[in-house]
């Protein structure tokens, strides 16, 4: 989750009863990976496209299920820790697909970007290309307003 503090609040007058709150700044740990969603609001031919900072796969996978011909995504990218990639430093990369990787107990996740690169996050005792149960829970096709 991102955290918020007071002090970085940006105060702002209530625009037709909408009820949301804004920030200059919020705080993530750094060692960990989230999403860029790319989303669109669709009000007849008008398009209104927002970015959302997304945290966890269950986050991910509520939002794309939540797409209607009102809101889609347009595409993820996932953003990882300079750990998680090992270059040691944060990485913006667009996102085709995350595997969740399970055996004997142990779990992982297995993020391929754009030009295939693998990220694996998980249970180290894991193998994550030796017989394991995979299980696809992002792919691009689930992105309806991809072009």
């Amino acid at each position: 989750m991102f955290r918020t503090y007071e002090w970085a609040e940006v105060p702002l007058v209530p625009f037709l009863g909408e009820t949301f709150r804004t920030w200059m700044c919020v705080e993530y740990d750094v060692g960990l990976g989230w999403f860029n969603v790319l989303v669109e609001e669709r009000n007849g031919k008008r398009r209104f496209p927002l970015i959302l900072m997304v945290v966890g796969e269950r986050a991910l996978c509520s939002l794309l299920a939540q797409q209607s011909k009102t809101l889609v995504v347009r595409s993820v990218q996932f953003v990882s820790s300079g750990t998680i990639n090992q270059s040691g430093h944060h990485r913006m990369e667009q996102l085709v697909k995350i595997e969740l990787l399970s055996e004997h107990g142990l779990e992982g996740l297995l993020y391929e970007v754009e030009n295939g690169t693998t990220y694996f996050v998980g249970d180290t005792n894991l193998q994550a290309f030796n017989g394991t149960y995979r299980e696809v829970i992002f792919d691009t096709s689930m992105c309806l307003g991809s072009p």
